[in-house]
């Protein structure tokens, strides 16, 4: 494919579900999703990929891996790009066809997005997983939803389980789940 018919696709995918916000994924050449001296998460995308290298218990050609509300893609490609298995659940079209759109110009078959809510995460619908990436996501779910989110990721788990999030200065509210008190901040949906 030539870089201006790169160019042309990638406008057809801007036109038709917005420019990419987060996930500036090298395309090949002088091609990013977002630009080419823009920075953004691959400082943290590194960060992730090395944790996930050291303490795997395979090494990353041989791993099965679910990035959990996978926004554009980023973590899912990386991963594919080092020879994972890995799967995308992302909940909002817009990003799948961001994701499928770097799959396809990468021309990774070892990466699959599907549309999800990752509350619906099970080990009957997805399988289970060598490595889950849960990034950025467990301050957006309330109270039941965390917990049983976070079982579910214990569910599907077979050896690491990497969580992003943020941390709150100090416990305000006590929260009940299975008989056991759990104390911290709830967060409005502008955080």
């Amino acid at each position: 494919m030539t870089l201006e018919s790169l160019k042309d696709r990638k406008q057809v995918i801007i036109d038709k579900f917005g420019p990419w916000t987060a996930s500036n994924i090298h395309l090949g050449d002088h091609s990013y999703t977002i630009g080419e001296h823009i920075q953004g998460d691959e400082i943290k995308v590194r960060r992730i990929l090395q944790i996930v290298s050291d303490i795997a218990t395979k090494p990353l050609e041989a791993i099965r891996l679910v990035d959990l509300a996978c926004h554009e893609g980023q973590y899912a490609i990386e991963f594919a790009r080092h020879g994972a298995n890995a799967l995308g659940i992302e909940g909002r079209e817009v990003h799948i066809q961001k994701a499928l759109f770097a799959k396809e110009v990468l021309s990774l078959s070892n990466v699959n997005f599907v549309k999800d809510d990752v509350r619906n995460l099970s080990k009957q619908k997805y399988g289970s997983f060598d490595v889950v990436l849960c990034l950025g996501i467990l301050y957006h779910l309330d109270v039941p939803d965390v917990f049983t989110f976070v079982e579910r990721i214990a569910e599907v788990c077979d050896d690491i389980a990497v969580i992003d999030t943020r941390i709150a200065p100090g416990p305000t509210s006590c929260y009940l789940f299975n008989r056991t008190r759990y104390w911290g901040n709830s967060i409005s949906d502008g955080h």
